[in-house]
């Protein structure tokens, strides 16, 4: 046998016993006992598009009934019913395929969380969704997607009345959030976040609570802003009343929210009422909000906006849907809109 053969064949046993080694090592180690999970949404719609006192539009826009996303989520069990959590979800527009939901949104722009849960709730710290927001989302017949009139009404700035929360934001930054376990129907959560701020000890806190017993459900939310807002806000605070009743034909929602500000003078209090109507595995979903603005140094104004959409599920991850809305504003024309769209969760 030549030298090199002798050679060849050292480097060949040499290998496979590393690589059985390898192998019983890490039979051997212990399995991670935790999980990790990759999750998203992505909600598309075209047509017509037009609010009170603007210009009807053709549009293919992103979320009319869900805010698409992307995530991952984990957990590891560190005994005793003790686990550590995270969550990172991305907002992103499928329409033009930019990343958040406006140019310079953060890259985590939903949440971007680590915490412990137990027997005792769960904490979260980081970047994460205000309680009333969740709030909204649970009571809202629309489920606060992006043509929902509850949302048009809270939310998104650069309407034809200005939204409440236009100048913040339904994700806070440097939170810490303590969520409840289900406490015989109830469970609440609490937020408090800080300023960074020289001078300041707290950004934004705020609170939910909600009962839920068969057919009833109630809550209630609130919110406090502290930090400077911009467009001449120094505080706003916010409360919320909600409830709805599930009579299998039909379950109805109502919802009443109050924000004042200070530095502007401005009170706005919105109405929510809607239905939703199960026909097999789709439903018809009707919701009409008003806002009334009480103003100390624009004029009073009054916002009605009326949703109706049929939505059609194709499968368990998958649905199709039509919404029709009418707006109308005080001293305004009227807008209407008709758009179709598909959603798709994975």
């Amino acid at each position: 046998m030549t030298k090199t053969k002798q050679t060849y064949k050292r480097m060949t046993a040499m290998l496979l016993a590393a690589c059985a080694c390898t192998a019983q090592a890490q039979a051997q180690a212990p399995s991670p006992a935790g999980n990790v999970t990759l999750f998203g949404i992505v909600d598309l719609y075209a047509g017509k598009l037009q609010y009170a006192g603007r210009t009807s539009t053709t549009v293919m826009n992103p979320g009319a009934l869900s805010t698409s996303r992307w995530g991952m989520m984990g957990s590891e069990d560190l005994g005793g019913g003790l686990r550590a959590n995270f969550s990172l979800i991305s907002l992103f527009r499928p329409d033009s395929g930019e990343s958040g939901r406006f140019n310079g949104d953060a890259a985590w722009s939903s949440r971007s969380t680590v915490g412990l849960s137990g027997s005792f709730g769960q904490v979260n710290l980081g970047r994460m969704n205000s309680p009333l927001f969740f709030s909204l989302v649970r009571f809202d017949p629309h489920e606060l997607g992006g043509l929902s009139p509850t949302f048009l009404h809270t939310y998104p700035g650069g309407q034809p009345l200005a939204a409440p929360e236009a100048a913040t934001d339904s994700t806070i930054n440097n939170g810490i959030q303590y969520a409840t376990p289900n406490w015989g129907g109830f469970v609440g959560s609490l937020h408090v976040s800080a300023a960074e701020v020289p001078g300041r000890t707290k950004g934004r806190t705020g609170f939910n609570l909600t009962y839920a017993a068969g057919p009833v459900a109630i809550g209630i939310a609130g919110d406090s802003i502290d930090v400077p807002l911009g467009l001449g806000v120094t505080h706003q605070k916010g409360l919320m009343f909600a409830g709805s009743y599930d009579f299998t034909v039909v379950k109805v929602n109502a919802i009443h929210q109050r924000r004042t500000q200070e530095g502007v003078g401005n009170e706005y209090r919105t109405n929510t009422l809607g239905a939703t109507i199960p026909l097999g595995a789709n439903k018809l979903i009707f919701s009409w909000a008003r806002t009334r603005l009480d103003a100390t140094v624009a004029a009073d104004a009054t916002r009605s906006t009326y949703a109706v959409t049929y939505d059609h599920v194709l499968s368990k991850r998958t649905d199709v849907y039509v919404h029709a809305m009418v707006d109308r504003l005080t001293n305004a024309s009227s807008g209407t809109s008709l758009v179709a769209g598909m959603r798709h969760r994975f």
